[in-house]
């Protein structure tokens, strides 16, 4: 975030999106930085991804509760309340609060 700044100053939207917790503390800096898995690649990154092109509208309109809430339900369709994790390509669950 530091190197945005510099580049381009602090005047940007930005929409985080929690990937869940690896279980170790010592293990968050890693779980973070690393790329997306093949697993989720093919599962809910591109449900998610369309959700955000179709609902930027939201953010756009500074209504980002709405927006997390639309992203959340693409992805957890039916209250659906799980959520791919990284970890050695298997999938693990985190809740629906991680990805807000």
């Amino acid at each position: 975030m530091r190197s945005l700044d510099a580049h381009i100053g602090k005047e940007y939207w930005r929409v985080r999106l929690g990937i869940g917790h690896p279980g170790h503390k010592e293990k968050v800096l890693g779980h973070v930085l690393q790329d997306f898995t093949k697993i989720e690649q093919k599962s809910w990154l591109p449900t998610l991804m369309q959700s955000l092109a179709d609902n930027i509208h939201l953010l756009i309109q500074h209504d980002e509760n709405a927006l997390m809430s639309k992203l959340a339900s693409s992805v957890f369709p039916q209250n659906e309340r799980k959520l791919p994790q990284k970890s050695d390509e298997k999938l693990k669950t985190s809740t629906i609060n991680d990805l807000e």
